[in-house]
């Protein structure tokens, strides 16, 4: 039997493809690509007779809440990924032949009856309709839950509205419910409609009922959580990933790290690129101009629409290009986000 070298490759050009779309804000090709069990069918198409090329085909088997994106005829997920796949691929004599989408039949649960919710049985949390994710979220594109202890209500005010400058909305249970509405049912809300659950670690964090609560819907639902270290290390599930470190820090500072760590997350990243880009064009001070800079920076490669709407705004507006602390940084990162282009 013959050996092959690109199979064994496969699972690293299939992340370094993951973040080219993640790049473009193709989020729902990451998670195809993120979700997906592989598997391979070694040289299906040979060429022997030719050149002896070999080609290989590409099964991303996807676990049922994705498996509506193999019945979607109308993009061609699989022929996309294929042909980045290909432009990654350097092998001789070896190809990619094909990429194709399944249902993963291996990773239904075994209580997938009641999983269907046709049971009839009632949610967990109560869920928002329009009217209550507007009040809640003040109409920003992406929504972060305040998770926080009673005692550091204050400082968690002030992280909510430092995000508020950013267009990022926050939610800080009991300070943004409005008098006459049930506290718990507005909690919940919050929980169900949130996209990121940052973990404000003070003192007593990991003993609270409510704050563990909290952070196990997040994780339960599959929303990121992102830990702010203050007086507490984090600990349990949310102990296994990086966290923002917070002490010593002004609220500021704090808030672009939070921001920072945001842009690294596809998902997040996806929803913060165009709120990024408006605060860029509109931009009314040097201070602003230098916070959006850092924004900027952080969240990765633009697409050539998106560097060339940049590239207008820093030409038009006075408060970007006669900013001293963004002269310093925007020639530098335009170079690179142009090289990524090629």
């Amino acid at each position: 039997m013959r050996g092959f070298q690109l199979p064994s490759r496969i699972e690293g050009l299939l992340a370094i493809a993951s973040q080219q779309f993640a790049n473009q804000g193709e989020s729902d090709h990451v998670k195809i690509i993120t979700n997906a069990r592989i598997e391979i069918a070694e040289g299906v198409t040979d060429d022997d007779w030719s050149d002896g090329r070999y080609g290989h085909q590409i099964d991303l088997c996807l676990p049922p809440p994705l498996a509506h994106f193999a019945l979607d005829e109308t993009i061609d997920y699989a022929g996309e990924i294929c042909s980045v796949l290909r432009r990654l691929t350097k092998v001789p004599k070896e190809f990619i032949a094909s990429v194709h989408l399944c249902a993963d039949h291996t990773a239904v649960s075994k209580d997938w009856r009641r999983e269907t919710g046709a049971l009839l049985t009632a949610p967990t949390l109560e869920s928002p309709d329009q009217e209550d994710e507007t009040r809640i979220w003040k109409g920003y594109a992406l929504r972060v839950f305040l998770s926080h202890r009673a005692e550091f209500k204050v400082e968690a005010n002030s992280l909510r509205d430092c995000f508020a400058e950013r267009k990022i909305g926050a939610f800080v249970a009991h300070e943004d419910i409005e008098p006459n509405r049930k506290w718990q049912t507005e909690i919940e809300k919050a929980l169900d409609s949130m996209d990121v659950l940052v973990a404000m670690h003070s003192q007593g964090f990991s003993e609270s009922l409510w704050t563990n609560q909290e952070v196990g819907i997040a994780l339960g639902r599959g929303i990121p959580v992102v830990s702010l270290r203050l007086d507490e290390d984090p600990k349990g599930f949310v102990g296994a990933t990086q966290a923002v470190s917070g002490r010593g820090k002004t609220t500021d500072k704090r808030t672009a790290e939070l921001t920072g760590c945001f842009c690294k997350i596809p998902n997040l990243a996806f929803k913060l690129r165009a709120v990024i880009l408006q605060r860029w064009e509109t931009s009314n001070s040097f201070d602003e101009s230098k916070r959006i800079m850092d924004d900027l920076e952080a969240l990765g490669q633009l697409t050539a629409n998106e560097l060339a709407q940049a590239e207008r705004a820093f030409a038009s507006n006075d408060q970007l290009y006669r900013c001293r602390l963004v002269n310093k940084h925007y020639p530098e990162w335009l170079k690179r986000q142009k090289a990524g282009l090629r």
